[in-house]
């Protein structure tokens, strides 16, 4: 969806169209069968499980304070906006190709009362997802380096949160006036007696088209959070590889298990790393490509390579949420300590989940976003003296690393 919106010619998205000269009876069955598949079979499988585990991730850390006052704050946001780009998905991308396949009258009467508003919606969410994966990195890495700024951005948490969800509403806001759904008097009654048009002044106004839409939007939304969290994570890598080469020097001798816990360390932040990135890129590479081709050679994309355009433009859609389905997987296989969280979440039930948290709080009194529980939970069986000891060894290398899920 998002070349849709970023590129210069937003009126190539096959919905879009002129009222003057429209066919009244014509339905776009372009691709349609492969289009179906993909995006309203596939896709729409994929966005409703999206949908329940991003709910199940929302629920998961709202009900947890210690969640609510840690870095997972950013994580709170992004499943709740991974949840809106799954119905948004659902409604706008999945319900286009349905209407089409089926040339529903009522379908598209449905589908035009809301594509405008959902379309805005989804795109904000996009932004502001994005940026919330940035700042949770950002703040891991700076504890990670034992950067002075994390006091900063630990204690203005909140507003840098409030301050990227505003991002994503500047950003992709105006999508409210630069779409309309007018109506052709010349074809009431049929298929076509709602059409969805680009507002009067995007035609004129190239400056708009070019500075605001094309290299704002592409820059501030698309490249540049997807290069700094690929900054982040591999600082946090090195630095890690580092510091457990420190820290393996120094104990080898009195504790042969922290090669094992530094093993695991190292492992755990290459797979964040290399997991996110990845998914990054794969919901993004082909969206910043097809964009690109947009703004440089439009004639050739929409009439040489018109078929590679329209699968393209659906495959983004269903690749963002592949991205957005895969965030719990990502987290669960880093961490352990989620791993944890979640099978208690699943095995108590959504009931007593908020008892549940309150109990392992005043329990274990480890902080949720930690390793340090899972160390202890390793050496439980062995002799108190090396437990306490292996336990103090740990908590002074992750005491300034709290794992947080990115």
């Amino acid at each position: 969806m998002e070349s849709l919106i970023n590129g210069s010619s937003i009126g190539n998205f096959t919905e879009i169209e002129d009222a003057d000269g429209i066919d009244c009876h014509y339905i776009d069955h372009h691709l349609i069968n492969i289009r179906f598949w993909l995006v309203s079979v596939v896709g729409t499988i994929i966005a409703f499980i999206a949908i329940i585990l991003n709910t199940f991730l929302f629920l998961l850390f709202i009900t947890n304070k210690s969640h609510r006052n840690s870095p997972s704050l950013y994580l709170l946001l992004l499943a709740f906006f991974d949840v809106f780009m799954g119905v948004s998905y659902i409604l706008v991308m999945s319900g286009r190709v349905v209407k089409n396949y089926y040339g529903n009258l009522f379908l598209q009467k449905i589908w035009m009362s809301y594509v405008v508003i959902m379309m805005a919606i989804s795109h904000i969410a996009m932004t502001a997802s994005s940026y919330l994966i940035v700042f949770a990195t950002l703040e891991r890495y700076m504890i990670t380096i034992g950067h002075s700024s994390v006091r900063f951005l630990r204690k203005y948490r909140k507003i840098l949160a409030i301050f990227i969800v505003l991002l994503g509403f500047i950003s992709k806001g105006t999508i409210f006036i630069e779409l309309n759904v007018t109506i052709n008097e010349e074809c009431i009654g049929t298929f076509n007696e709602y059409v969805l048009g680009i507002a009067d002044f995007l035609y004129e106004n190239h400056a708009y088209n070019t500075y605001w839409k094309f290299y704002y939007r592409n820059i501030v939304t698309v490249l540049l959070p997807f290069f700094l969290l690929m900054i982040f994570n591999i600082g946090i890598l090195n630095k890690l590889r580092k510091r457990d080469k420190h820290i393996i020097t120094a104990f080898l001798l009195k504790e042969q298990e922290s090669i094992k816990a530094r093993k695991t360390r190292i492992r755990a932040a290459t797979r964040t790393t290399v997991l996110v990135g990845l998914t990054y890129l794969f919901s993004n590479a082909l969206n910043v490509v097809i964009t690109i081709w947009e703004h440089v050679d439009a004639i050739a994309l929409t009439e040489m390579y018109f078929d590679f355009y329209v699968i393209s433009v659906d495959l983004v859609s269903v690749l963002t949420v592949i991205a957005s389905a895969m965030r719990i997987i990502i987290y669960a296989c880093s961490q352990t300590t989620m791993r944890s969280e979640i099978k208690s979440f699943w095995s108590n039930g959504l009931r007593n989940l908020h008892c549940s948290s309150r109990k392992k709080m005043k329990t274990r009194k480890i902080d949720a976003n930690s390793e340090d529980y899972d160390v202890m939970e390793i050496k439980r069986n062995e002799d108190d003296k090396h437990i306490i000891t292996f336990s103090k060894i740990e908590i002074n290398i992750s005491d300034q690393n709290k794992e947080f899920l990115v």
